[in-house]
């Protein structure tokens, strides 16, 4: 799963570190996180994130959290889906 989302004005670490921890704690691996080095007083702070699951549940699960938990900007996200292969198919 791709994220994109914004975190407004002075909360920007606080509200990163909820969400990483919301993201450990439903066992998504985090690929990637970027962010600008600086952002103007008073404008969102853009975010980008890459994580992982094994199965679909705990993705949406963090969706879910992240849009009733904190009071994000812009929260947009894609889903891909790898098929896996199993022996004998």
């Amino acid at each position: 799963m791709q994220l994109t989302f914004g975190i407004e004005g002075g909360e920007i670490y606080a509200t990163l570190e909820w969400v990483l921890a919301h993201a450990r704690r439903i066992g998504l691996t985090l690929l990637e996180l970027k962010m600008p080095p600086r952002t103007p007083a008073g404008q969102h702070t853009a975010v980008a994130m890459h994580v992982a699951a094994r199965q679909a549940e705990p993705l949406n699960l963090f969706v879910a959290r992240l849009e009733n938990g904190v009071d994000l900007t812009e929260l947009r996200y894609t889903v891909a889906s790898v098929a896996t292969c199993t022996d004998g198919d």
